[in-house]
């Protein structure tokens, strides 16, 4: 996960890449874009957030189609339970409304711990916070995930 990664400003077709949040299940919105490393596409950046909630977003990259790594920021305390058999540095409860989950052999991403000084960021500079821990250069401009209309029936 140290190699140098790239989430290109520009699409395949040469065009401006940008960040067009997509209406995922209810009240998500979602962007998906391709990783690469030296133009080879290698994975994915996967952005989940819950415009309508204070602080409800997922940060998450996906190698070889597999999930490495995941940064859960939520609007209040949870309670995740960590696994037994889980890696050191894995306290066995997760409290923290900051938490990432790591990929663990034989866990997947069943392991999560603590993240420090995210308590009063935005979702921008946890965003590029969350690319520099993972190494992956973010070209493209930067769009906030925005509310969808609601269709009244």
């Amino acid at each position: 996960m140290t190699a140098e990664k790239v989430v290109t400003g520009q699409t395949a077709r040469g065009t401006t890449r940008i960040m067009d949040w997509q209406r995922g299940e209810p009240d998500n919105a979602i962007w998906r874009v391709p990783v690469e490393i030296q133009a080879a596409q290698v994975g994915e950046l996967f952005l989940r957030a819950n415009p309508n909630l204070p602080r409800h977003w997922t940060f998450k990259l996906l190698l070889r189609r597999e999930e490495v790594i995941r940064w859960d920021v939520r609007p209040r305390p949870g309670g995740h339970n960590n696994p037994p058999g889980r890696p050191e540095g894995f306290p066995g409860k997760v409290p923290e409304p900051e938490h990432e989950h790591l990929w663990v052999e034989h866990l997947d991403l069943k392991c999560a711990r603590p993240l420090e000084g995210l308590r009063a960021s935005e979702h921008r500079a946890i965003l590029e916070t969350f690319c520099e821990r993972t190494h992956v250069r973010f070209e493209p401009p930067y769009v906030a995930p925005q509310a969808f209309e609601q269709l009244e029936l």
